[in-house]
């Protein structure tokens, strides 16, 4: 083994090391655990630095023999590095993941080393390779992080089109996670690149061993129950504190066995159709003559307005503002039927909202990384637009974004939608704020397409709002609302400007439908609460939160709701629903019927009351 000493390359490392050193002084919060400052992992880190440019300042020449030993002894530093580094583009330090944890996020990263190594032969470029791609996802879970709030999911992947068509009108912040995880990469880049060998090819029988092993790990993997063994974590309510405990790749792994679905035990057609037949005989006689049947000549106009992001965000915690910020909302509640619709989702896959809302499945069954539009909707789907299109409606679906977003421009064809206007046709007929279209111009065109409608058509209409979307911080809006208690928190003052815009033509839209002779239901509902708007508010709004509570942490997941007519109809109490029992009371507000599914809901609704993906509601508790 021969050394080589380099200054130059001394003094940039060392500089380099310093650097670091003095972000993680001042960032010393990394190595506080439960509370409690970590000195013996601050004190390893420090060693760490200390060695890294002395590991720098020499080219090393090895032989084969020697390359055997360093090769390993590199790639065991380099897996506990490159962890490192991952969670702390997570947010998160690895120190306070549990040990059976922490080893089976090693073995997810020495698996892959293993992959990159057969297919290179080369231990340095499987390492770079392997790294690089490792720090590619783990930075990808960062901006997922900054700009939703949620981590990063598997299926994200498949809805890359659609995040890219939003990506614009988000600014991505760098914190000093960032800042010391892309030194530590750097750092770590160069040691691995350090290493210099004219043997590299000579391994083919323990490239094929790693073959072995690899292809071994994986049919374990997928066939056993082995990974109960490192005992991962879920949390349905906050997948962020999972992804901490559990680290960002074992949460992300873990979405590989859970991505498809399985069937619940004891289900079966064969029990379906007895249940059917034994309590359901009447209703299906009725559905096999659906259309004739079914057809109520008093039928009202239904519109179906999905806002986005739309939520009161006073059900974690009273505080003040400047103004009201929903005067017309808060007012309009009080006249009609109204309450808290119960999400599956936080912060984002507004599908998963509309999917539950539009078909009464809940997620309950899936894994909370599913997006059902992308993974299950290939063939005609019974929905709320079949139910309706049976009784005479003429279906319409409006949403200001592009069709192609999460597969809408296929799943509503296949839900049997009669049209659907999206950015593509209606875009020189809004106006914009944000780079979003307005609520108001959203409703101005929704009514335009109501006044084309024919005489004595049956108007069906669902509307996605755009103009609420996430990010926060995007430039062109003037706040009009501002916290009183809490400073320097502007993506909140933005959100809250927003939805006094959205109060405002909500405002329109009713005062419209108030004057239209036509019978006339309005239901309008938010699909979750806005994603990633700054800790200092959220911090105040948890204060008063007890940890272990379910009702507490359901607080994240509530939006409001309420069913509006132009005429009389009956006043309902019903203060907490989910999306799933949504469309079924519309449709007895509306006088329609419902079908024998909707049928069988609306008993389990009467002792299950509130059902979502991360858990269930009796008459008196949340259960998990």
């Amino acid at each position: 083994m021969n050394f080589i000493y380099n200054k130059k390359r001394f003094i940039i490392f060392l500089s380099i090391s310093i650097l670091l050193f003095i972000s993680l002084v001042i960032f010393d919060t990394i190595f506080v655990i439960d509370n409690s400052f970590k000195t013996i992992y601050f004190e390893i880190t420090i060693v760490f630095l200390c060695l890294i440019p002395l590991a720098n300042a020499f080219d090393i020449f090895v032989n084969v023999k020697q390359y055997k030993w360093y090769s390993i002894v590199l790639s065991l530093f380099s897996g506990f590095f490159i962890l490192f580094i991952i969670e702390l583009l997570n947010s998160n330090i690895m120190f306070a993941i549990f040990l059976d944890k922490f080893i089976f996020n090693l073995v997810i990263i020495y698996t892959l080393y293993l992959s990159m190594f057969c297919i290179t032969g080369n231990v340095k470029y499987s390492l770079i390779i392997s790294n690089t791609i490792l720090f590619l996802i783990g930075f990808a879970n960062y901006m997922v992080l900054m700009f939703r709030g949620t981590p990063l999911s598997l299926l994200d992947i498949l809805s890359v089109r659609t995040g890219m068509s939003v990506a614009f009108a988000y600014r991505l912040s760098f914190n000093l996670y960032f800042l010391v995880a892309c030194i530590s990469f750097v750092l770590l880049s160069s040691i691995i690149l350090n290493i210099n060998c004219k043997c590299y090819n000579k391994y083919r029988l323990f490239r094929i061993i790693a073959i072995v092993c690899v292809m071994l790990l994986i049919f374990v993997f997928f066939t056993t129950n082995l990974v109960s063994v490192f005992r991962l974590d879920t949390n349905l309510w906050n997948p962020k504190d999972e992804y901490k405990t559990n680290g960002f790749l074992a949460s992300i792994i873990k979405q590989v066995k859970e991505i498809n679905m399985s069937k619940p035990d004891n289900y079966s057609l064969e029990l379906l159709e007895e249940i059917r037949d034994n309590n359901y005989v009447e209703e299906v006689k009725a559905v096999n003559n659906f259309e004739n049947n079914y057809l109520n000549e008093n039928a009202p106009n239904i519109i179906v307005i999905m806002n986005e992001s739309f939520s009161e965000m006073q059900v974690h915690r009273d505080f003040k503002t400047n103004i009201d910020y929903m005067p017309y909302f808060k007012a309009l509640i009080n006249s009609c039927i109204s309450g808290r619709v119960h999400t599956s989702v936080y912060g984002g896959k507004t599908p998963n909202s509309e999917w539950e809302f539009l078909t009464n499945n809940s997620m309950a069954f899936f894994s909370y990384t599913n997006v059902p539009y992308q993974q299950f909707i290939r063939n005609e789907s019974y929905s709320l637009v079949s139910t309706l299109k049976a009784q005479g409606y003429t279906t319409y679906a409006i949403h200001p974004w592009y069709a192609t977003g999460y597969r809408r421009n296929n799943v509503y064809k296949l839900f049997g939608f009669d049209y659907f206007d999206s950015l593509e046709n209606m875009e020189s007929k809004l106006d914009f704020i944000r780079t979003y279209p307005t609520d108001l111009s959203t409703y101005k065109y929704l009514i335009e397409k109501f006044e084309s409608k024919e005489n004595g058509e049956r108007f069906f209409n669902f509307t996605i709002t755009m103009q609420n979307h996430s990010g926060y911080d995007i430039p062109g809006m003037e706040p009009e609302v501002f916290l009183a208690e809490i400073k320097n928190c502007p993506r909140v003052e933005q959100y809250l400007t927003l939805i006094k815009k959205s109060d405002e033509a909500l405002e329109y839209l009713i005062n419209y439908f108030s004057n239209v002779d036509e019978n006339t239901i309005i239901l309008f509902f938010g699909d979750h609460q806005p994603p990633y708007i700054e800790d200092e508010f959220w911090n105040y709004l948890n204060a008063e939160k007890q940890e272990n509570s379910l009702s507490d942490a359901e607080k994240s997941y509530l939006t409001p709701y309420f069913i509006w007519a132009n005429y009389d109809i009956p006043k309902i109490n019903v203060p907490d629903i989910s999306l799933n029992y949504l469309s079924i009371l519309l449709l007895d507000v509306a006088g329609l019927k419902t079908t024998t599914y909707m049928n069988y809901l609306r008993n389990m609704e009467a002792k299950i009351p509130v059902i979502t993906g991360h858990g269930y509601m009796t008459k008196d508790r949340y259960i998990s």
